[in-house]
């Protein structure tokens, strides 16, 4: 969602998940659901062209379903800041905003380089990022949020856990 309207074509967006808040003007769109467990119903009454899923939490039943139904999906997933922004290029493809997502992604490369430059030589702040409160869920090695904390000049205090979305106790 906040990548269509940075490409400046949020205008074309039919519906969005319950998260998706930003823009501001994002929260006037019509709801689907959740990520995990969108309403197909809603989806289907929206009249979609396309789907924009992501492979991280999407669930393979709901991409089976969407097919079944007529309604395309593309997938986009990112591990990694570096993925992220290539994304960025293949859904300006995808959408015919190629010339918008280049100078997008070149943006965001500069605002990249620039928060590099200015943390080079520091040393790395203990990082923990909350994805989720109940049960207390944080962002593995191998997750895009803890690149973009890497490359920030962070250290995630969960680097050292195994999988995706390793779950803490308060202790």
């Amino acid at each position: 969602t906040e990548t269509l309207y940075a490409l400046g074509i949020g205008g074309l967006l039919v519906g969005v998940t319950d998260y998706c808040d930003y823009p501001p003007e994002a929260r006037l769109k019509p709801r689907v659901g959740s990520v995990l467990n969108p309403n197909l119903e809603r989806i289907v009454a929206l009249r979609p062209d396309l789907v924009l899923g992501s492979t991280e939490v999407n669930r393979l039943e709901t991409a089976d379903r969407l097919e079944r139904l007529g309604i395309p999906l593309f997938g986009v997933t990112a591990h990694t800041l570096d993925q992220a922004l290539a994304s960025i290029e293949d859904l300006g493809r995808v959408l015919g905003q190629e010339a918008e997502a280049r100078g997008l992604v070149a943006r965001l490369r500069t605002r990249v380089a620039a928060v590099e430059e200015r943390i080079a030589g520091r040393r790395p702040a203990q990082v923990l990022f909350v994805v989720w409160h109940r049960p207390l869920t944080t962002a593995g090695r191998q997750t895009f949020i803890s690149d973009v904390i890497r490359r920030a000049g962070g250290r995630s205090i969960a680097d050292d856990l195994t999988g995706e979305w390793p779950r803490l106790s308060l202790e």
